[in-house]
């Protein structure tokens, strides 16, 4: 609890730099001590998309969800619908999974009876198109800022030799892996790699292990995939440390079923995603009784830690220019 407690509260620092909307940094620091009032509720009610409806053929807009099914059929719809603009075909990539070095189809193992497959990072299938962005989904160089979470745009595509004639269909289904994806990210420490234009970055599939029962025996799967996702919606975790969003829906609607509910982290982390009010709009209603909840005494606790020693550096930062002067 500490450990999240922690990251919660250094998270709500990072995130106020780049509020520059008084009124919306107001409501921000409130959420942030667990003290939202009523009139915060009515102002982000305010923001509800059928309440203040926005032009989609203008962008730039994003979307950030804390429920996956949100953001898998928002990604979808948004790549195929830039494929249709931009005037690319859509690639459909299978992960290549092996058995002890043999090929296994992956899906006719998970469908056995008595089988029980346990999902990691890397997808089964990924889509991929030129002009499509991107989001990395696992730390790749992390020296040069390719890490979990980083956004780009796909500038190439580079298919395996061996793949056959893609023909004219919008939708093709490739029979190998491409052999790399050229990125160019939104931001990189490095100016640029020896042979590709400045921020752009290849990317290669990677690989991870899966166990997978059959009855009574363990297999290890070994999954070959890219790893990488669309970038047209993400949820609010991947969101956290790249905040740099120019204009953002947020979706903070209590998932369906009522036995979970979000939590002020996954408030706070969507709502200030966005430097004001002007750049943010709500998919949909929300439960203002999850507002209302107040925070685990650990996170105070830090909070008040990382308050201390901030006073604590500024004093001695002063202390010692008077000192060199």
């Amino acid at each position: 609890m500490l450990k999240s407690a922690v990251a919660f509260t250094r998270s709500i620092r990072r995130s106020l730099f780049h509020v520059t909307g008084q009124g919306w940094r107001d409501f921000l620091v409130r959420l942030r001590h667990g003290g939202v009032q009523p009139d915060d509720l009515t102002m982000l009610r305010a923001l509800l998309l059928h309440k203040s409806p926005i032009d989609f053929s203008s962008p730039p807009w994003s979307d950030i969800t804390p429920r996956h099914a949100v953001r898998t059929h928002w990604n979808n719809a948004s790549l195929l619908k830039a494929c249709s603009e931009i005037g690319q075909r859509l690639l459909v990539c299978h992960a290549d999974d092996t058995i002890k070095n043999r090929p296994v189809f992956t899906r006719a193992v998970r469908g056995v009876g008595g089988g029980r497959w346990k999902r990691k990072n890397l997808p089964e299938v990924i889509e991929l198109a030129i002009g499509m962005k991107v989001m990395v989904t696992s730390n790749i160089a992390t020296d040069l800022d390719i890490t979990n979470g980083a956004r780009g745009t796909v500038v190439d595509i580079v298919l395996n030799p061996e793949e056959p004639p893609l023909g004219d269909n919008s939708i093709i289904m490739l029979k190998h892996l491409p052999q790399r994806v050229l990125v160019k990210l939104n931001r990189m420490r490095a100016a640029h790699l020896d042979g590709l234009e400045d921020g752009v970055i290849p990317i290669f599939p990677v690989k991870s292990s899966m166990q997978i029962t059959l009855g009574k025996k363990a297999k290890t799967v070994t999954r070959l995939q890219y790893p990488v996702t669309a970038a047209y919606s993400f949820t609010d975790h991947r969101s956290e440390d790249h905040w740099t969003i120019t204009r953002v829906i947020v979706d903070i609607a209590s998932p369906p079923g009522g036995k979970l509910s979000l939590t002020l982290f996954n408030l706070y982390v969507a709502l200030s995603r966005s430097s004001g009010r002007e750049m943010i709009r709500l998919l949909q209603d929300f439960d203002g009784e999850n507002f209302l909840e107040v925070h685990e005494p650990e996170l105070t606790l830090e909070d008040e830690r990382l308050d201390l020693l901030a006073n604590t550096t500024k004093l001695w930062w002063k202390e010692l220019r008077q000192v060199d002067s």
